[in-house]
């Protein structure tokens, strides 16, 4: 049954952020603010006899209703801001929009934003790569747009010659994400229904995209998240279904090829179905959210495989907290856990420890855990290079979007501040945050 639960949440999280369909297609809001009046869109069902009908994990909005459309741009937008990292989401419209972070964490949107997909997903190539590229999967139309990242303390985005870059298949899962490995050298894609990963080829310097020879690679189960370690040698892809993480081997040119200890089941219990997954930043361990539990695993460096670490699966169920989402803050000294309820009595956000050393997470809660979580979270992205945590969560007032609500985070104990007013800022499915010094 929490396995259940758990899918349900990652289907509602990406049909609420992937830009929706409307059943009567007005104005479709901006999130980002700005001025001006449209019609908002209802939330509807993609397919079927039912198409265009509220979808039922969703309260519906109303059919006609006014809320702002503008953004980046607008007049509410900064086109002075010179800041040292960026989050990029996207809006109602189908643009990238652009937040400056300030040394407090603090967001202001910026006038820069780039023409994407209404139904986007976003990655960022990794800060080893020589340049920065932000892409975002399109599962609409089965492609990806690649920009190059603006460096010197400024927030352009280039388009990447070719862009956007289409997908050997015809069509591909609506429930995909996009991943990019630490080397900066691929882009993987996860394709949930048809138990397969598509793999980019990155060139270097430019950020122009080639499918790999072989892709999609297949018989890998139903990959929900993928993550790739540290060395780029391996990538996990946990599959929520069987209730085990497929460890793949990454060749130089990109093929993926299941190793000896893949599938690798992370237990026997009820509660444990991995659906995300992330490398810790020392790259010696592995860390999930299983619906009822989270769980961490040490990886050896030279395999791939992964080893229980002892103590180290924490069954959230006794907290109310059914996590498919977690975020590691910048010292890697805590993780937080998001309640993927969609239900009323959604808990917020679970805080723990983790050991340094060991890897291990504690079995308490950071001081103050449970947090609000200031409704049904979709997303959770740390600041890394500072004491925060931005959440991207199910909206108050507006019609359209997701709110972000920023986190302070003490270090000396992990609790979390929330914030004092409610959010102005707003978002699609998820966030990603570069450095552009």
């Amino acid at each position: 049954m929490i396995k259940n639960v758990a899918l349900r949440f990652y289907i509602f999280a990406f049909i609420l952020g992937a830009g929706l369909v409307c059943s009567s297609c007005g104005t479709v809001c901006n999130p980002a603010g700005g001025s001006g009046t449209g019609t908002a869109a209802v939330i509807g069902r993609t397919g079927g006899a039912d198409a265009g009908q509220p979808h039922a994990l969703l309260t519906p909005a109303q059919a006609s209703s006014t809320c702002p459309v503008g953004g980046g741009g607008g007049s509410n937008c900064s086109s002075t801001q010179t800041p040292n990292e960026v989050l990029y989401t996207l809006d109602g419209l189908g643009n990238v929009i652009v937040y400056a972070i300030d040394s407090n964490g603090n967001l202001t949107l910026t006038c820069t934003k780039a023409t994407a997909a209404t139904s986007g997903v976003l990655a960022v190539s990794t800060p080893q790569a020589a340049t920065n590229f932000l892409y975002v999967l399109d599962t609409s139309k089965a492609q990806i747009f690649g920009f190059i990242i603006s460096h010197g303390k400024t927030v352009t985005l280039t388009p990447v010659n070719g862009s956007p870059f289409q997908f050997t298949d015809a069509t591909i899962d609506p429930f995909s994400f996009i991943e990019t490995d630490p080397l900066g050298r691929f882009v993987f894609v996860t394709d949930f229904t048809g138990g397969q990963i598509h793999v980019f080829k990155i060139q270097a310097g430019a950020g122009s995209l080639t499918e790999a020879a072989g892709s999609p690679f297949t018989d890998i189960g139903n990959p929900n998240y993928l993550a790739v370690s540290n060395n780029g040698n391996f990538a996990y892809a946990p599959d929520p279904v069987a209730g085990d993480i497929f460890i793949l081997s990454i060749s130089a040119t990109g093929t993926l090829t299941p190793t000896s200890a893949s599938p690798f089941l992370i237990s026997s219990g009820p509660n444990d179905s991995p659906h995300f997954d992330a490398v810790s930043a020392n790259g010696n361990f592995l860390y999930t959210a299983d619906a009822g539990s989270v769980s961490g695993f040490t990886i050896d460096s030279s395999t791939g495989n992964l080893a229980l670490i002892p103590g180290s699966t924490i069954d959230t169920s006794v907290f109310s907290v059914s996590p498919s989402l977690f975020a590691i803050d910048s010292t890697g000294a805590f993780m937080y856990a998001a309640d993927s309820s969609t239900d009323t009595n959604n808990t917020g956000i679970l805080g723990f420890s983790l050991d340094s050393t060991t890897g291990a997470i504690s079995a308490g809660q950071v001081q103050g855990s449970p947090f609000d979580g200031t409704n049904i979270i979709s997303w959770l992205a740390s600041n890394p290079a500072g004491p925060q945590l931005f959440v991207l969560s199910e909206p108050g007032s507006k019609a359209t979007g997701l709110d972000i609500n920023r986190f302070g985070i003490t270090l000396s104990s992990g609790a979390l501040t929330a914030p004092t007013s409610p959010s102005t800022l707003s978002g699609a499915f998820n966030i990603a945050i570069a450095n552009v010094q």
